[in-house]
């Protein structure tokens, strides 16, 4: 598979601003297909994991990436696949046929948003980037220059893994694995259910990933950059009725910052009973008490809980009709991710 100048440029600048040790030359990240059956769908329905994407084995131990293939739409007999949009009657007749080794031609019939809802998406997505001073084309990609997106996947992984693992982080350094995690999630979700559809792929990966490339690449708009890609993945998310819930990097560890600010408080008080109180020392404490009480409120008050309870109260609000399951991602900050399905107990929906 070829990558796109684009892709490659993304590939580039990760490696870049991450610091990680990699080959990101042409073939050398493509990821393997797996494909997964109606059959072997049909067994993993009862269970509590429908299909595990990825875990946190695979993350740590830095294996080859391999992308479940299967058919989102398993559960609708015909062909015609409806709007995401509840309340819409638009459908689409399509297959998407792959030669899959052992198994012959596997059927993959992607979610889908009619022209319509797609264009109202794309004018959303375009009027809050002007919003937030980042305007953003949000036609500018096709197909053609999202060729090979696939092969980020393990690139931004890497990249994830090399900065988590650092002894110290900074700011940045979490902010870009936090960045680095959730956009490594949205492609996976994107090749699961919304790929090989091209009209999909233009609406959903192209805004992202042209903006992920100014966020990269200007370190100043990271901290933002950051907070307006969380709600452009919210937007194209949700109209899929696919449910995900960003994954929450903390600036620094709140053990760490604990354990750091109690011995230098403790240092600082021996220091002062041997030689007094000096204007450094007074400055040294001040600071680690600030430490201290940073620790103590991240600790009583993750950053997670205190940034998502408006998103879990709207993920609340909405539910699977017959013809439109709810896809439950779940995904933590150790690299796991895998897909439930919500089936169905009521007909009403957002």
């Amino acid at each position: 598979m070829e990558i796109s100048y684009f892709i490659q440029g993304i590939a580039n600048k990760v490696v870049e601003v991450s610091g990680v040790k990699l080959d990101v030359s042409q073939r050398s990240t493509v990821p393997k297909e797996v494909w997964l059956s109606q059959e072997q769908l049909a067994a993993r329905e009862k269970d509590t994991d429908l299909i595990v994407l990825r875990t946190s084995k695979q993350t740590q131990n830095l294996e080859d990436v391999e992308l479940k293939q299967f058919d989102p739409s398993f559960q609708i007999e015909d062909h015609k696949i409806p709007c995401r949009v509840a309340q819409c009657s638009a459908t689409k007749n399509f297959i998407h046929e792959s030669e899959s080794e052992g198994n012959g031609k596997m059927v993959k019939r992607d979610l889908f948003v009619c022209k319509d809802h797609r264009e109202k998406l794309m004018n959303g997505i375009s009027k809050y980037c002007i919003q937030k001073n980042v305007p953003v084309d949000v036609a500018s990609l096709k197909k053609v220059d999202l060729t090979g997106y696939t092969s980020l996947i393990g690139v931004l992984e890497k990249a994830f893994m090399h900065l988590k693992s650092k002894w110290w982080k900074d700011a940045s350094d979490c902010l870009l694995a936090e960045m680095f995690l959730n956009t490594r999630n949205f492609l996976i979700i994107t090749n699961a259910l919304l790929n090989p559809d091209e009209d999909n792929e233009e609406a959903v990966l192209g805004p992202y990933l042209r903006l992920l490339l100014q966020v990269i690449a200007n370190p100043v708009m990271l901290r933002n950059g950051i907070m307006i890609l969380r709600e452009l993945m919210y937007m194209i998310v949700f109209i899929y009725r696919i449910m995900y819930v960003w994954i929450h990097i903390p600036v620094g560890n709140p053990g760490a910052k604990l354990g750091s600010g109690l011995a230098g408080i403790f240092a600082v008080l021996i220091a002062i009973y041997f030689w007094g109180l000096f204007r450094v020392q007074l400055a040294v404490l001040v600071f680690c008490a600030g430490l201290v009480g940073s620790a103590l409120f991240d600790l009583l008050n993750p950053p997670r809980d205190r940034y998502q309870s408006g998103i879990l109260q709207l993920l609340q609000t909405i539910q699977a009709t017959p013809d439109r399951q709810l896809y439950h991602v779940s995904a933590n900050d150790r690299g796991d991710i895998r897909l439930t399905l919500d089936v169905p107990t009521t007909t009403s929906a957002l």
